[in-house]
């Protein structure tokens, strides 16, 4: 999970990434591993399998304990903050290349 994360934060979004990067000495090190000697991180088809497994479920419990977590870290004076903003980002991101499913709109 925290491969995952690391390589998705530093712009590494394609799950096919993880093949490239599993040999990668300083995401070894962010992830806990030594970068010579400690073992190689996941591959595509590993990362692929983690992010199949998750259920309606599973993501509802991780959304809620993410969401204590911070209401926790957040807290002044014992009590959680009042009030809570989401901003959704919607920066519009095209597609690049003949990708599948992708529409081309003229501006």
């Amino acid at each position: 999970m925290r491969q995952r994360v690391f390589q998705i934060a530093c712009g590494y979004e394609d799950q096919n990434d993880s093949d490239s990067l599993r040999e990668d000495p300083l995401l070894k090190v962010a992830c806990g591993s030594l970068p010579e000697s400690g073992a190689d991180l996941a591959s595509q088809p590993t990362i692929s399998r983690l992010e199949n497994a998750a259920t309606r479920r599973s993501c509802r419990r991780i959304a809620e304990a993410i969401f204590e977590l911070y209401l926790k870290v957040r807290a002044k004076d014992g009590r959680p903050p009042k009030k809570v903003l989401l901003d959704f980002d919607a920066t519009d991101d095209p597609t690049h290349g003949d990708q599948e499913g992708s529409l081309d709109f003229p501006r």
